[in-house]
């Protein structure tokens, strides 16, 4: 609440305890999308008073929220409900290339934190990760046991999938082919669970 706080007196807003509280929940402890919903405040208005009621006036972009909540969910371990979210965006018509663009910076902060030699220190060089985002990804790292292989793998999925979204893994006739929906599926679930990952990834 203290940075949300703080963020808003940047751009010129005082922000009653409805609005932090909202903004908050909104986000669920997840900077990046906070500052995103202040940025989109500043410009739709300028500094001042700000309740709940302001901030639900100016609708959230849900979308965007549930991808969040999409990576969230999947390094959580709760896999029925990434992909839940996960099907959810597919039937609002979201495309898949934007989601792996954060899924991608997730997973790079993931291979980060596994790399280095002391967890504790590695989390205070990384901007803005509340308590709960530590924990997030420390039991992350917990299931995915010792080393970073895990992690290795999952960029790499990522990648491939992103070509495949984008049309460049074809087949033998230069036809593109693969389910970028199908293979995120795959990749989200074994993110969630990695001792399925084998299984997973190589399907």
């Amino acid at each position: 609440p203290a940075w949300i706080r703080a963020r808003m007196r940047t751009r010129g807003f005082t922000p009653d305890e409805g609005a932090v509280a909202l903004l908050a929940a909104r986000a669920e402890g997840n900077l990046l999308a906070i500052a995103q919903e202040i940025d989109k405040l500043a410009a739709e208005r300028q500094g001042g008073p700000v309740s709940a009621n302001d901030l639900e006036s100016l609708g959230a972009d849900n979308a965007v929220y549930d991808v969040f909540r999409l990576t969230d969910a999947a390094f959580g371990g709760d896999a029925p409900r990434a992909l839940k979210i996960l099907s959810g965006l597919r039937a609002e018509g979201e495309e898949v290339i934007p989601m792996l663009g954060w899924l991608l910076t997730q997973l790079d902060l993931a291979l980060r934190l596994a790399s280095a030699p002391d967890f504790a220190g590695a989390v205070r060089n990384e901007y803005g990760m509340w308590p709960a985002r530590q924990q997030l990804f420390k039991d992350a790292l917990q299931r995915a046991g010792r080393g970073n292989g895990h992690w290795r793998r999952c960029l790499a999925e990522c990648a491939r999938i992103d070509r495949m979204a984008k049309g460049r893994v074809q087949d033998a006739s230069g036809s593109a082919m693969g389910d970028p929906w199908r293979e995120l599926e795959r990749l989200l679930a074994a993110i969630a669970q990695p001792r399925s990952a084998g299984v997973l990834l190589a399907a």
